[in-house]
């Protein structure tokens, strides 16, 4: 704003990405709000594996990248009623649009139909970005850097969820990345007894796991996933490592045992099969 007055600058600088690692700033036009849709204003962004991989060799044309954002309105299209000007929001990267037949059924979390801000050519990693109303979630009380954890920390209440645990399950918490260290707190409070974190590497990622409620940590660099003595076998696996995982983490399943997965992977790595 300049003078006091609502009147804004024209560009902006916008980060792009393109393979191998190649990273440019560009001024670029503010993008025009429409209806449905709001301006906001970024104050903070995290860096995601999904930026990672267009990094390594997805992204063959500069693009835009960053999603995990928390920023500040700046203007509202016509519709958006949730959230006005001058509010702080976080970005929710994938929303549902409460109406389709998984919404009306209470499985929002398998809707594909809401509006997203995944196409805009410019995202996170710039000084606005347009997002539409579903994606819109108003917070208070929190420092930007920490209210943009939002978004990676809603992919693990959902892996959880998806899991079912019930009280006294034992929980494998397999991959100790930021989602994975989210999840075993989480495990937790569902009614967990017993969680086994299990990662290839110790280290912070480690000692973090013990922090956040952690039985047992464990590196399959000592010992193979099959080797590991559990208590009682596992009842409900959070799988946040390779796609391979998926197929390691079988033998010690519990019957019964539900495997939760959240990852990506491209290539031969993408397949399982057991």
């Amino acid at each position: 704003f300049v003078e006091g007055e609502k009147r804004m600058a024209q560009t902006m600088l916008a980060a792009l990405v393109k393979t191998q690692f190649q990273f440019r700033l560009e001024e670029v036009a503010i993008p025009e709000v429409r209806e449905n849709w709001a301006l906001i204003k970024v104050n903070a962004c995290g860096i995601c594996g999904t930026d990672m991989h267009y990094a390594n060799h997805l992204a063959t044309e500069w693009q835009g990248f960053g999603h995990e954002g928390a920023g500040g309105v700046a203007k509202v299209g016509r519709g958006v009623y949730n959230v006005k000007e001058g509010d702080r929001v976080v970005l929710e990267s994938g929303s549902y649009c409460g109406v389709c037949e998984q919404c009306r059924n209470g499985r929002s979390d398998l809707c594909n139909r809401a509006p997203n801000f995944w196409s805009n050519p410019t995202m996170g990693f710039a000084e606005y970005i347009l997002a539409p109303k579903e994606c819109l979630v108003p917070y208070s009380d929190l420092t930007p850097e920490v209210a943009c954890l939002t978004e990676p920390i809603g992919v693990a209440v959902d892996m959880v969820r998806v899991a079912d645990i019930a009280l006294g399950d034992e929980v494998l918490a397999l991959g100790l990345g930021p989602i994975g260290l989210m999840a075993i707190p989480l495990a937790r409070r569902r009614g967990a007894a017993r969680i086994y974190a299990v990662n290839r590497s110790m280290g912070r990622r480690a000692e973090a796991a013990r922090q956040l409620g952690a039985d047992e940590v464990i590196s399959t660099l000592d010992t193979p996933l099959n080797e590991i003595p559990f208590r009682k076998g596992i009842d409900r696996a959070l799988v946040s490592a390779s796609v391979s995982a998926i197929g390691e983490a079988l033998p010690v399943m519990n019957y019964g045992g539900i495997i939760s997965f959240i990852g990506i992977e491209y290539g031969k790595g993408s397949v399982v099969s057991f």
